[in-house]
């Protein structure tokens, strides 16, 4: 029988052995041998409240908000038409120019300082105003170059170079772009102080030496004007 006061069951048909209550109900009301009814408590769905501010990245684990570091924003890559460029490099290496030909003419025992400095700036703007790709880049072919100026002089070590750009079908324009301003400033620099006619004679006269001072003073103009092209680095966005 089970008491219907703790719900357990028990041998005794009078007296509950668990809890000790009769099992006889007052006003003749008989006493059940049915088991009570077992409620099983069902837990209430509960869902999860949204942080009190408005921020849904609150209530992930870990947020950006929690994150101390800050993300770097990265501005696109703006492309400059190549005739802006060639017009910004010429707006100042013009300039340039007419200074140091003024310096030449009137100084012509000294025109190898300006001359040098042209050709250090020029190296720097054209790699600044992107008029030709970074030395990062495009360096594969400096050391062929060098070289050929070197023992030819500036002026074949160019057709010999742009030759060899046609038998191969891969041409570093970059390198030519450096020459044809090296040998236009040596020609405005020269005819400043030697003369026009003078100074033609001497770029085109093929000469091959041995002797290491001609062939240093060949190489060591083209350094200088590589070594600008080398600094223009420097200022390179980092983004690209």
């Amino acid at each position: 029988m089970y008491c219907k006061w703790c719900g357990m069951e028990s041998k005794d048909d009078k007296r509950c052995e668990w809890c000790g209550r009769p099992f006889a109900t007052p006003e003749g009301e008989q006493a059940t041998t049915e088991a009570p009814p077992v409620t099983t408590a069902v837990p209430e769905a509960t869902t999860a409240m949204p942080p009190a501010d408005d921020d849904p990245a609150a209530a992930l684990p870990f947020s950006p908000r929690m994150s101390p570091l800050k993300p770097i924003r990265v501005e696109p890559v703006q492309t400059i038409p190549f005739a802006v460029a060639v017009e910004n490099y010429l707006g100042v290496m013009l300039l340039l120019l007419a200074g140091g030909m003024a310096l030449a003419h009137y100084f012509s025992g000294a025109w190898l300082g300006p001359l040098f400095a042209l050709l250090f700036l020029s190296g720097l703007l054209m790699g600044v105003f992107r008029v030709i790709g970074y030395y990062d880049d495009e360096f594969t072919d400096v050391l062929i170059l060098l070289v050929a100026t070197m023992f030819v002089g500036p002026v074949y070590a160019t057709v010999v170079y742009a030759l060899i750009g046609l038998l191969r079908q891969d041409t570093n324009y970059s390198m030519l772009g450096l020459m044809a301003s090296y040998l236009l400033i040596r020609l405005a620099i020269g005819s400043a102080a030697h003369g026009f006619a003078d100074t033609v004679t001497y770029m085109v006269t093929f000469q091959i030496s041995l002797d290491y001072i001609p062939r240093a003073l060949q190489l060591f103009p083209a350094c200088v004007l590589v070594g600008g092209w080398v600094c223009a680095s420097v200022a390179r966005p980092l983004n690209e």
